[in-house]
């Protein structure tokens, strides 16, 4: 039996006006994805919106088995920007700094807590560690956007400074939350 999905549907606003978010995005939720990862993935495509990132494309790259939480290709194909939400394997992210030339490498954790683990363990570990960056939101504000969420949602963003805080309304209720970028 196929695993089941599920769709969450954002509706997407923004008071700022060099960042011009469609109106909406819809993301699956697979069996094995935990709600906040599909949340992840939503604030990331706000955060790091272009025209050309695109969500969970299937991109064919040799030694590169893997789909990115979100990606930007460059106009020949090649990855500018690959990001991964939540918890990523050492296994996958020694493989990503060693195969994507040099497209910038982000993964996005809900707070900083979780990205002492993966820094210490990925330290030991990935070689190309130089390549990766970390962003994180303050501790409480994802389980407090979890605790709103369902399948039909709207997030407007107010104002981005990247790299260094967020306000949005989450359905109907106004967030404001740090963003910490990590450098291991």
């Amino acid at each position: 039996m196929p695993p089941l999905s599920t769709k969450l549907t954002f509706a997407l606003g923004s008071d700022e006006k060099s960042r011009k978010l469609p109106s909406k995005i819809v993301i699956s939720q697979s069996q094995n994805e935990t709600l906040d990862h599909v949340l992840l993935k939503a604030l990331a495509f706000v955060i790091f919106h272009s025209d050309r990132l695109r969500l969970e494309v299937d991109v064919e790259l040799p030694g590169v088995p893997f789909v990115p939480d979100l990606i930007t290709l460059a106009l020949d194909g090649r990855p500018e920007l690959w990001i991964e939400c939540g918890e990523v394997s050492l296994h996958k992210l020694e493989k990503l700094t060693l195969k994507l030339g040099d497209a910038d490498i982000w993964i996005v954790k809900k707070s900083a807590r979780d990205v002492a683990k993966t820094v210490e363990q990925a330290q030991r570990n990935i070689r190309r560690l130089s390549r990766v960056r970390l962003l994180t939101f303050d501790p409480g504000f994802i389980p407090e956007l979890l605790a709103l969420a369902s399948g039909s949602n709207s997030l407007h963003l107010v104002k981005l400074v990247p790299g260094e805080m967020m306000q949005l309304v989450f359905n109907d209720l106004w967030f404001e939350t740090a963003l910490r970028v990590t450098a291991p």
